[in-house]
């Protein structure tokens, strides 16, 4: 487990922003992570799908207007 998670690590928690457990959501490692495109300063951010075929599915997207980094939060890596 990361050494980021050990001030709100909790092993049965699940957290209320990714449904991830082990952690809180007031420190949520996805709701804000930074771009993996080369050049791009911006920052992810955690979203929920709501079209028919990926309904209720979250996602990071990059906030920067001109980036179109996404990725499913099921493909991260923790």
């Amino acid at each position: 487990m990361s050494l980021m998670w050990d001030c709100c690590c909790y092993s049965k928690l699940q957290c209320v922003m990714c449904y991830l457990e082990g952690h809180s959501p007031d420190c949520c490692p996805w709701l804000y992570t930074k771009c993996r495109f080369p050049h791009c300063d911006g920052n992810r951010k955690l979203m929920i799908s709501y079209t028919t075929k990926n309904y209720n599915i979250k996602h990071l997207k990059c906030q920067h207007s001109k980036c179109t980094e996404f990725q499913w939060l099921f493909d991260t890596n923790v």
